[in-house]
């Protein structure tokens, strides 16, 4: 009998573990499956995160490639289509670009936002000038834009200048007309109008020293623009001024004379450039002809330490960089400065309009010499004269030097470390 009870007792014992065991063993699979499962929905947040992350990395990098600006509808339609789950709106500020980009899976879904802003090294403006820049008489422009505007249209951008811009009439029928950009000029598939904050119109004689854009009274708008921290050379180049010298390597380096038919070196040297870049050191007259005008394959032309001068209408199909250190000689002495521009080979015919201006006068198209990739004037101290019936139609595509439009993450991002 009592052999009977510990056989039971031993049963009994060995069966309590037993259903103990299991019970341990349901609890720690269910703690297991609890653990797979969070395992997976993180996975899955970190996919539809990075997935996100991913929307606003094409609209940033399509963006700096395609020279178009984050809201523009093909583009981001181009980085929606990655994903089917990949949604992308760009919102347009004034100064930025705010991007959200979400992911909607089935179990979890990611919102990533983040701003652009135009870039620090870029080229801005159908006109660049560190010099004081003068327009006398009929004056068009087909500008720039820097961007859209948050009421539909655009911020356009005619000249961006570091001291000054003055615009004088030679009769009282001349006006100096900012008109909306041509389509496809600002970048490719481009097709709006200016805001009419930043399209101006000026009638009377004004300069933005006494009559600053955008103030009371003032005919200027805001596609004039003062930056005061202006650095054309590393705007134009995408580098230090400290590194002209590897910058000048890549042209088809020529020297020219006040005396020299610098027209016909201009030519001969882009015959001669595999990519279209000529850099001509001197002084340089091209005349009342146009340069290479039957050519219209984008092309840059710079023109380091020398006075230009032109006086015919002629448009030339790239952009044009004018330097000049004002602190070297001929330019540091208005006495030497004013013999230069004598012994120029076409001084006869623009020499009334250089009587009319400072003794600081670097640069004199007496005619109407227009480059349609756009014209930088890097000589502060000097002065820049345009005179005569003025038309600049800006295409970014004939600029010679690659990616004129570049954007910054706004400081914070993720990727800025």
């Amino acid at each position: 009998m009592k052999s009977r009870q510990r056989g039971m007792m031993s049963l009994m014992i060995t069966g309590m573990l037993l259903i103990g065991a299991l019970l341990f063993s349901l609890g720690s699979a269910k703690t297991v499956f609890y653990q797979v499962k969070r395992a997976q929905n993180e996975i899955e947040a970190r996919k539809a995160h990075w997935g996100a992350e991913g929307g606003l990395e094409c609209v940033f990098a399509t963006a700096n490639s395609s020279n178009k600006p984050p809201s523009d509808a093909t583009l981001i339609s181009d980085c929606n289509s990655l994903s089917s789950d990949l949604s992308i709106n760009v919102t347009v500020g004034l100064d930025d670009y705010t991007v959200d980009s979400k992911v909607a899976g089935i179990r979890n879904e990611s919102t990533n936002q983040r701003k652009i802003v135009t870039g620090s090294r870029v080229m801005k403006g159908a006109i660049q000038t560190a010099a004081d820049l003068v327009f006398n008489g009929d004056v068009d422009i087909f500008p720039d834009v820097s961007g859209p505007h948050p009421a539909g249209d655009y911020k356009c951008l005619a000249v961006v200048y570091k001291s000054q811009v003055s615009y004088n009439p030679s009769v009282t029928t001349n006006r100096f007309t900012v008109e909306n950009p041509k389509t496809d000029g600002p970048y490719e598939d481009f097709s709006g109008s200016c805001h009419s904050d930043y399209k101006t119109t000026l009638t009377t004689a004004s300069d933005t020293t006494s009559t600053p854009p955008g103030s009371s009274g003032s005919e200027f708008k805001n596609d004039f623009l003062k930056d005061p921290n202006l650095d054309p050379f590393e705007s134009f180049f995408k580098a230090s001024k400290a590194d002209i010298a590897d910058v000048r390597s890549g042209y088809e380096v020529r020297s020219s004379t006040p005396s020299s038919n610098c027209k016909e070196i201009i030519e001969e040297a882009f015959s001669e450039s595999s990519d279209n870049k000529v850099w001509i050191q001197g002084h340089c007259d091209i005349g009342g002809t146009g340069i290479m005008t039957g050519d219209h394959t984008p092309k840059t032309l710079v023109i380091e330490n020398g006075l230009f001068g032109s006086w015919g209408v002629s448009e030339f199909h790239g952009a044009i960089y004018h330097l000049v250190d004002v602190t070297k000689p001929p330019f540091n002495d208005a006495s030497s400065l004013a013999s230069t521009w004598e012994i120029m080979k076409s001084h006869a015919q623009y020499k009334d309009y250089l009587a009319l201006s400072s003794g600081t006068t670097v640069y004199m198209d007496g005619g109407a010499f227009y480059p349609e990739g756009g014209a930088v004037f890097d000589s502060p101290g000097g002065q820049v004269v345009i005179h005569g019936s003025y038309s600049l139609s800006y295409n970014s595509e004939k600029n010679g030097e690659e990616g004129q439009r570049a954007y910054d993450w706004v400081k914070g991002s993720w990727n800025d470390f």
